[in-house]
């Protein structure tokens, strides 16, 4: 592991470097520029360096990105647990309008939820026009069971 001394070392001989390499290309009128060139080639050095070891450490399968909801890494895709925070703190439905807007946020997450639209039934069933709401024991079942079932995917 290399020293501080080292690593001071390496930077100026970098900036060395850059300087002679400022030196034969361009004309120069004063050594504050040249510095500043020469400080400005060792950022952008550093910077190539920082987007080559994040691009490493992505292709590391230790990687996970979030996106539209979902985790995506080298193990597959899941749901994204901030995301499915506002299902599990959803309080039961008071009419119809609450019903659909809970069964589209829920219906995103269908592809993990197997028989999903026979859980369902019952909360759909209350959308259909000329129906009365009425929210009973198997609303309440099915709305905890797709609950749990999309918290779990």
């Amino acid at each position: 592991m290399p020293t501080e001394v080292d690593k001071c070392r390496r930077f100026v001989d970098r900036l060395n470097d850059n300087i002679r390499l400022i030196v034969t290309s361009h004309q120069f009128t004063d050594f504050s520029f040249l510095v500043a060139s020469a400080l400005d080639v060792e950022r952008v050095r550093d910077e190539e360096q920082s987007r080559r070891d994040r691009q490493r450490k992505r292709h590391s399968g230790t990687y996970e990105i979030s996106f539209l909801g979902h985790i995506i890494s080298a193990d597959g895709i899941r749901v994204d647990p901030k995301k499915i925070e506002a299902i599990v703190e959803w309080k039961p439905p008071r009419n119809a309008i609450e019903v659909g807007s809970f069964l589209r946020l829920a219906g995103y997450y269908r592809r993990f939820v197997k028989g999903f639209s026979l859980i369902a039934t019952p909360l759909i069933k209350l959308l259909h026009k000329n129906v009365k709401f009425d929210w009973n024991d198997k609303c309440q079942a099915s709305f905890e069971k797709l609950k749990a079932m999309v918290t779990k995917a």
